[in-house]
């Protein structure tokens, strides 16, 4: 199957291809690729959009404002410069090539690194700035322009409405982040051509390292500046270095300006997508580099009290450490996990129990005594991560008790299908005692409203025994005395 497939995908291509020589359009193919790119970049710009909040985005202000526009600026004008002086371009082409070069990929980057970790909070700053400008620079292009009133303004302008028409079909399509990367990766691989890379393979090399070790530098040294940990700003700086594929669509909006020329563009796309092939190296090689220039600290391998039969407490955050206040006021062992060093000194700082380790990676949790574990309780707010990790506990120890924070009950019912013994919908129990309260205080009598808490708690545990795959309904109050 596979190879007819291969076989008529190189016949598809082959076609295409040849049909553009013969129509004299060189570009015709790689313009459909680009807008395919185009999609796929915005669908995930609309996904990241519907899970950040302003609340968020201003507690992130001096990041995203700050070293956001100190990344773009410095490594985009560098970047022109070099390329204006070294290689003899014009100024407003080496300032188009500069700052489609200082972009790094949204699509690629935030799925490695998250956005809770530091090093996740830091691109996502970066990215979100980044995300912000491509409009007005791909505007000041347009205006830059040789013969904007013309020829190039009018391509410009081409190329805006198409991506208007995907904002207009994003509404209708909703969340589609998956298939949003899917399309974005297919799009790149496709712009590569293997025999161009080995004609040029010397410049390429030489272009694509140049990039990725000046950025690499430059975000690196802002990152300390702005006050971040020596490990921090080394993984950040290695995982931001690879274009953007936010570059392909400012190159496209260069060329479509004349602003660059289609020879150049073609040289710098390639770059852009072996950076982005090599990203996923970069972050293991930024992880690396990060624990040479800052180690952080090893679980202990002689834990007096790995023996213990203790509770393990997943997440050091707000959430862990209240379990952790309670279990100490009922003389309950526990021991916290979480896989922040900066959370584990402060939760030791503050008295409390807690160790350095990946629960998700290698013997973390084994070290800890799991096996003997009354109960291992997941606080972070990782949802992805928490059904995992259930699945594998739950395969391991069948008769561990496994508790799980939740986002709501759609969360929880995976949860429980992947082995949770009990997974608490954060949002489900604050909705019905701010019901209560509101009801009691403005005159309904207390009885009613006591009843109807109860009954529409009862909804929510037949759907999760519905949905879940539970033989009974889920325990979702705590107990009455």
């Amino acid at each position: 199957m596979w190879p007819a497939l291969w076989s008529d995908w190189r016949k598809w291509q082959n076609s295409c291809l040849q049909t553009a020589r013969e129509d004299g359009n060189s570009t015709m193919l790689h313009g459909w690729i680009v807008i395919l790119v185009a999609t796929a970049y915005i669908l995930l710009l609309f996904a990241i959009g519907l899970e950040l909040s302003f609340n968020r985005l201003w507690q992130l202000r001096k990041l995203v404002f700050g070293l956001g526009s100190l990344e773009l600026l410095i490594i985009g004008s560098s970047t022109a410069a070099f390329l204006h002086f070294s290689n003899g371009m014009d100024q407003t082409g080496a300032l188009a090539l500069g700052f489609a070069l200082a972009f790094s990929s949204t699509a690629i980057v935030l799925p490695i690194s998250g956005t809770k970790s530091p090093v996740g909070r830091a691109a996502l700053s970066m990215l979100l700035f980044e995300d912000i400008m491509i409009v007005p620079i791909i505007f000041i292009l347009g205006a830059l322009a040789p013969n904007a009133q013309g020829d190039g303004m009018s391509g410009l302008m081409t190329t805006l409405w198409q991506g208007g028409l995907v904002v207009a079909l994003l509404l209708v399509l909703g969340r589609v982040t998956g298939l949003a990367l899917g399309v974005f990766l297919i799009t790149v691989g496709m712009s590569i051509d293997l025999r161009t890379i080995w004609s040029m393979l010397g410049e390429l090399t030489v272009a694509v390292l140049g990039v990725l070790v000046f950025k690499a530098i430059i975000t690196g040294l802002l990152l300390r500046f702005m006050g971040a940990r020596r490990s921090t700003a080394a993984e950040t700086g290695v995982l931001m270095a690879s274009p953007s594929e936010t570059t392909l669509i400012v190159l496209a909006a260069a060329t479509s300006a004349l602003v660059v020329d289609q020879q150049t563009a073609q040289f710098w796309q390639i770059v852009t997508a072996i950076g982005l092939t090599v990203t996923p190296l970069l972050a293991l090689l930024g992880r690396v580099i990060a624990r040479r220039v800052e180690p952080t600290p090893e679980m202990p391998d002689d834990d007096e009290d790995a023996d213990e039969a203790r509770a393990i407490i997943i997440g050091g955050g707000r959430v862990g450490l209240l379990i952790a206040d309670m279990m100490a006021k009922h003389q309950q062992p526990y021991v916290i996990l979480d896989s922040n060093p900066d959370t584990v000194s402060a939760a030791n700082r503050a008295g409390y129990r807690a160790l350095f380790g990946d629960a998700a990676r290698g013997d973390a949790l084994s070290r800890l005594g799991v096996a003997q574990a009354p109960a291992v309780v997941f606080t972070k707010d990782e949802p992805v991560l928490a059904q995992r990790l259930v699945s594998k506990l739950r395969a391991a120890y069948p008769e561990l008790l496994i508790v799980v924070r939740a986002r709501d009950t759609d969360h929880a019912a995976a949860l429980y299908r992947a082995g949770a013994s009990h997974a608490v919908p954060e949002n489900l129990e604050s909705s019905l005692q701010l019901s209560e309260a509101v009801l009691v205080d403005i005159g309904v009598p207390m009885g009613p409203v006591i009843v109807s808490i109860h009954e529409k708690r009862d909804e929510y545990r037949e759907r999760l025994e519905t949905e879940g795959g539970l033989s009974k309904k889920p325990k979702l109050t705590t107990s009455k005395v």
